[in-house]
């Protein structure tokens, strides 16, 4: 699936109250429903779309089990707390990411993975 997408590796993390000073919303749209929500940088996309009623599927929300493995069309991502366990280099390359664990650095386009992206 071809993406505009970019995983940024590494971002210095700004102290609590920096962070409260600048903190910067993205917006995150849905494909194909067009559904949008607002999220903060420092705020995982999945805890983001949970504020808005958005429904993204989850288990274990630390990047362990992979139920909220999904597509980033468009928009930077990355990883505060370090690469999750749950998703490969070469699967993060190819435009996916855990929105349990992923922060915007932009504004986002994502998609979901619906049952037949996990059951064939």
């Amino acid at each position: 699936m071809g993406s505009d997408y970019s995983l940024v590796e590494q971002q210095a993390q700004p102290t609590d109250s920096l962070a409260a000073q600048h903190r910067v919303i993205h917006r995150v749209s849905l494909s194909p429903t067009g559904d949008a929500f607002d999220c903060p940088d420092d705020k995982p996309i999945l805890v983001a779309a949970m504020a808005a009623n958005i429904l993204i599927p989850y288990g274990c929300r630390s990047g362990q089990c992979g139920s909220c493995l999904g597509w980033v069309l468009a928009g930077e991502i990355h990883y505060p707390d370090g690469f999750p366990e749950a998703i490969s280099r070469s699967d993060a390359a190819a435009g996916m990411a855990l929105f349990c664990s992923a922060h915007a650095c932009s504004d986002l386009t994502i998609k979901l993975r619906s049952a037949a992206d996990i059951f064939g």
